[in-house]
């Protein structure tokens, strides 16, 4: 495999950077380039993954939200079914 089909797939994985393998694999394909799947996998770029948040950091981004919601609490005793069938009297 030559260094222009290499670069191809470092050029495609950096300009899409939510392909993977088999979307970049696939594109190859269209244009005629028989490669394997393993192969485009072992010359795209290596990218490390973004930290997954805590839950500290989500509750401080949504603790206004959060907040909103405890404030609407429905006091009564009403049946659920009234609401969906009010033809039940």
């Amino acid at each position: 495999m030559g260094t222009e089909i290499r670069d191809l797939i470092r050029q495609m994985s950096l300009a899409n950077p939510l392909w993977g393998g088999p979307r970049i694999h696939g594109e190859l394909l269209k244009l005629g380039i028989e490669i394997s799947q393993a192969t485009v996998g072992r010359y795209m770029p290596w990218r490390p993954k973004d930290p997954s948040p805590t839950w500290r950091s989500f509750l401080h981004n949504h603790m206004h939200d959060l907040v909103a919601i405890d404030m609407f609490v429905r006091c009564g005793n009403r049946d659920v079914s009234d609401a969906v069938r009010p033809d039940r009297a």
